[in-house]
């Protein structure tokens, strides 16, 4: 299949405008035994499990008028490697992204590892290369066109590390007006490996401050 079943290939001459931007980042990262010990091999893809399950939760509750945008923590090659493997990470992975694009169609964008947006140089915000400027112009090829004034909104794995960056840098890149709002609920906190729920208010009161451009939402029900 290749990376063909990452993309979506649209022919409408219309636009619909987008006032509600999600951005996943790097699902199922905490399930990848390429980063942890063996010996929590089940628990980890048990909590990769409880994760998409959320993804999957949020993606069906979009109106037509958001799109979920998805970062992947895999390059281009990783993708196509999990497409072939019949490991069970391998398959919860393909599995679950069949069923977001199933879900979601032209609304899903899939962006591999390649992008970078973690990089300050190539994600400045008058760069048209930038990360946002690609997510936009993906976006409108498929007949969509993202707001002005949308409403953005982060969550993934991890939380208080790759979200909340990944957050501050797409917020900059893509000069939003609003703030990012980053939903704990829907992040890795109270999940195996993850931040510990009751840690989680301390958190924001001591180090919520080093993110601009995010906002946390931390209501975790």
């Amino acid at each position: 299949m290749g990376l063909s079943f990452w993309r979506w290939k649209s022919t409408t001459s219309t636009h619909t405008e987008i006032r509600k931007v999600n951005f996943l980042i790097h699902p199922g990262f905490i399930g990848d035994m390429r980063f942890f010990k063996r010996e929590e091999g089940d628990e980890r893809l048990g909590a990769a499990r409880t994760m998409f399950a959320k993804y999957k939760a949020r993606a069906e509750s979009l109106g037509p008028d958001e799109v979920l945008v998805a970062f992947s923590h895999h390059c281009k090659s990783e993708l196509r490697a999990l497409l072939r493997s019949e490991d069970a990470y391998s398959r919860l992975m393909t599995d679950d992204w069949k069923e977001l694009r199933d879900i979601l169609g032209k609304r899903l964008v899939v962006m591999s590892f390649d992008q970078d947006i973690f990089d300050d140089e190539s994600e400045k915000p008058n760069n048209p290369k930038n990360t946002v400027c690609l997510v936009k112009r993906i976006m409108l090829a498929r007949g969509l066109h993202i707001h002005d004034k949308a409403q953005v909104f982060a969550f993934g794995e991890t939380f208080g590390t790759c979200v909340a960056d990944a957050a501050m840098a797409l917020n900059l890149a893509g000069q939003f007006r609003k703030n990012t709002h980053i939903i704990a609920a829907l992040c890795d906190v109270g999940i195996f490996g993850g931040m510990d729920s009751s840690e989680l208010h301390e958190f924001i009161k001591n180090e919520a401050w080093r993110w601009t451009g995010v906002r946390f939402d931390c209501t975790l029900d």
